[in-house]
């Protein structure tokens, strides 16, 4: 099974009966190993151990009428070689999906920025446009201000010869009556 799998059988003490490695028919007892009880104490399971520094994974089942039992085993690479393809293949999918989502979501962030930046740009010019006017406002203010300052010294002016226009006439008048 896999590259280097392989199926043995052992009898309801642990003693290997079948096994691809001839040498251990017969001379092995799998009940000398702690992989070896677990699978001598149930029915059926899935054990992992490491043989000869290799990690492994038994599955087994015994036969109930004869006391016989199954073991399948296989290196863990092997085992998980597809498991650990498709995590690679789901890697590549997620990080496919997380581009695209950032390229559409930069898309749709562009799209909905673009009439902002058009507001901003209409608001600047309406602000430079009311600055402008305000300044034209202003220098007319002060124009209006400078003449409103001339005209009230001109009126004090006039005011003044009016008192003086009107003192003389009484003057006059005080001299023709005394006359």
């Amino acid at each position: 099974f896999g590259k280097s799998g392989y199926t043995y059988m052992f009898d309801r003490n642990g003693l290997i009966i079948s096994h691809p490695n001839k040498s251990e028919v017969l001379t092995l007892n799998v009940g000398e190993f702690e992989f070896g009880q677990k699978m001598l104490s149930k029915e059926k399971g899935l054990v992992s151990y490491t043989w000869k520094g290799i990690k492994k994974m038994v599955a087994f089942k015994k036969d109930k009428s004869l006391g016989w039992t199954v073991g399948v085993s296989a290196n863990n690479k092997d085992i998980l070689e597809p498991v650990d393809a498709v995590f690679y293949i789901n890697i590549a999918v997620a990080v496919g999906v997380m581009i695209f989502v950032i390229i559409v979501t930069l898309l749709l962030v562009q799209s909905a920025v673009k009439p902002i930046y058009r507001v901003i740009e209409g608001l600047t010019k309406v602000a430079d446009q009311v600055a402008s006017a305000s300044g034209g406002i202003l220098s007319a203010s002060r124009q209006l201000a400078q003449g409103a300052s001339e005209q009230a010294a001109s009126s004090e002016e006039t005011s003044s010869s009016l008192e003086e226009i009107s003192s003389m006439v009484r003057r006059n008048m005080d001299n023709a009556e005394d006359t």
